[in-house]
């Protein structure tokens, strides 16, 4: 976010993993680059590009195989992946530690009381 650039990157292929994302090649100082993202929803003209086709590409000057072919905004890029974090650290706690009031409850309410 301090440092972004913008450039041209080729698409290459659709993403295996779906969810509509595309692999795609850019070049910084010379160095090829391959980057996979969603095609930027938020450029008309950029939204439907296909294999073979050219889109803007942001990337960092200072980190450049750190890119996106949609303009990143800060927080909402990162919420999907801090929600996930969070999820994460809650299951850790729970196998590690379930007693802990940080784990989280999978009993669903029922006591076991066999006697």
């Amino acid at each position: 976010m301090q440092d972004g650039q913008q450039g041209v990157a080729v698409l290459t292929k659709e993403y295996w993993g779906g969810h509509g994302q595309v692999v795609y090649r850019y070049v910084v100082n010379g160095k090829d680059y391959t980057g996979v993202s969603t095609r930027n929803w938020q450029d008309a003209k950029y939204s439907k590009v296909g294999i073979g086709e050219t889109a803007i590409v942001y990337y960092s000057v200072s980190r450049p195989w750190l890119s996106l072919l949609c303009k990143p905004d800060a927080f909402l890029d990162v919420l999907p992946a801090l929600l996930a974090l969070t999820l994460f650290f809650f299951f850790v706690i729970t196998a590690l530690k379930p007693k802990s009031k940080w784990a989280l409850n999978l009993d669903d309410g029922k006591e076991n009381n066999a006697t």
